[in-house]
């Protein structure tokens, strides 16, 4: 929920000491340097959302939400968002023992998230490891995060302790941990190399792919974006594993690139049932929602994006999902014999799907 600030109304004279004094001190220290941000504006909307036993972090997560609201206003607020943002991420991670990087790979290798060659590779550097952290933050590594990103950066890449669900790291120990867990050795120049990709991550000029920011330096180190995997053949014991090995890689975040070829077209005789099949139509979205909804809720990641690629004789039928699309491209102008259809399905939502097609004849490709 985002709070949509009204027009500003004073503080009460109950709050001059209490938490909305706290919270409208907060606001003005975080708005020295944004002009166009009012701090009183917001502090009321927080105040007037508050719970009777609000106390200071209830205060701040809602004058968070009202910053937040206000960001098609101004883009100001979306830099005073972050930083509410920023400092309840700290407080969250406080409360659970880490106050530094290496806290925090202490905490995460005890809980069984942390890989054991990371934690080892943190302890034998850690006062190097932790002193890159502070200079970051020094230099305002904090400070180059949007609101929403920033959100996204909280709620979907930041490890979590397995009972109490808080985060255990800041953005930068994220950060460092994601570039300590791609260290060669724990030589000096492995060091050296963790330190210039931290730079870079910290100054936001350069980010791995999500499979890499998600299990880098954790128990589950697969850090590659796609698998491509040759079509299954045309049986159902090799149709279902193919299916088990999209959803065994797509647990940690891969992408899935695969073929189905080799699985015949609509209408085509079935020798040991003597019944006709119903093309390759139904596999598609049975994988995708079945291997989709399974990978979500074993794992806790969203599946990775698919691509499904295949070649058939009934390319009439075959295209019926999409019929509103192929309108605008009649298909009696390009009299090929093969058509190659390319189904790109939304991880999110299976429902979602979009279409790349290419014509195959006996001589030329054309794209559509």
């Amino acid at each position: 929920m985002t709070i949509a600030p009204a027009d500003p109304a004073p503080v009460s004279g109950s709050e001059t000491d209490g938490p909305g004094a706290a919270l409208l001190r907060t606001l003005s220290e975080l708005t020295a340097d944004l002009p166009d941000a009012d701090p009183g504006r917001v502090a009321a909307a927080a105040l007037r959302g508050r719970s009777a036993r609000a106390d200071e972090a209830e205060l701040r997560e809602l004058a968070t939400e009202a910053a937040a609201g206000l960001i098609a206003e101004d883009p100001a607020y979306s830099k005073l968002a972050a930083r509410l943002l920023t400092l309840a991420i700290r407080d969250e991670a406080a409360s659970q023992g880490v106050t530094s990087f290496t806290g925090s790979i202490e905490v995460g290798h005890r809980e069984g998230l942390v890989a054991d060659r990371t934690a080892e590779f943190v302890r034998t550097h850690a006062e190097r490891l932790d002193a890159l952290v502070d200079a970051a933050v020094a230099d305002g590594a904090d400070d180059r995060f949007g609101y929403f990103g920033l959100r996204t950066l909280y709620t979907r890449y930041l490890l979590r302790h397995p009972i109490t669900r808080k985060v255990i790291e800041t953005p930068q120990h994220f950060m460092l941990r994601v570039a300590s867990g791609l260290a060669e050795d724990d030589t000096v120049r492995s060091v050296d190399e963790v330190a210039s990709l931290y730079g870079l991550m910290s100054r936001l000029d350069y980010l791995p792919s999500s499979p890499t920011l998600f299990n880098s330096g954790t128990r589950h180190p697969q850090m590659s974006s796609c698998y491509l995997l040759d079509s299954p053949l045309d049986e159902l014991d090799s149709i279902y594993d193919r299916y088990h090995q999209v959803a065994r890689l797509s647990k940690h975040a891969g992408g899935i690139g695969l073929s189905y070829s080799r699985i015949r077209s609509r209408g085509s005789l079935i020798r040991g049932t003597n019944g006709h099949s119903n093309g390759i139509v139904p596999l598609l979205l049975s994988s995708q929602g079945t291997v989709a909804s399974f990978v979500l809720t074993l794992s806790g990641f969203p599946p990775g994006a698919s691509l499904r690629s295949c070649v058939s004789d009934s390319i009439r039928s075959f295209l019926d999902p999409i019929s509103s699309v192929l309108s605008r491209f009649p298909l009696s102008r390009f009299p090929f014999r093969r058509f190659r259809l390319y189904q790109i399905l939304s991880a999110s939502d299976p429902r979602s799907a979009g279409f790349v097609f290419a014509a195959v004849g006996p001589f030329r490709r054309v794209r559509l």
